[in-house]
């Protein structure tokens, strides 16, 4: 199945993470695959309240993010904002 830039391949059902999982709502969890490099993020999440937000600017000629605010918590520092695949990366 494609979906835009992703491929999913496999879903398994579990104990989804309803601030960083889109398929939570669902009950389940997705296993993705990036199919093009990732030029910009679809969302960042923000590190003081754990939720998603999807208001940011995002340079692309230098791969980096150069605004974001948080609507849930008001957060706007950048050092507060990451990545689904950053934040998985921490926690590991």
């Amino acid at each position: 199945m494609w979906a835009g830039r992703y491929e999913i391949i496999g879903v398994r059902i579990g104990a989804p993470h309803a601030h960083t999982d889109p398929f939570a709502s669902l009950g389940m969890t997705a296993t993705v695959s990036s199919l093009l490099p990732m030029s910009e993020p679809e969302y960042l999440i923000c590190l003081q309240c754990e939720t998603p937000t999807y208001q940011f600017e995002y340079d692309v000629d230098k791969e980096k993010v150069i605004s974001a605010i948080c609507n849930t918590c008001g957060a706007d520092d950048l050092t507060d904002f990451v990545t689904e695949s950053e934040l998985e990366e921490e926690q590991s």
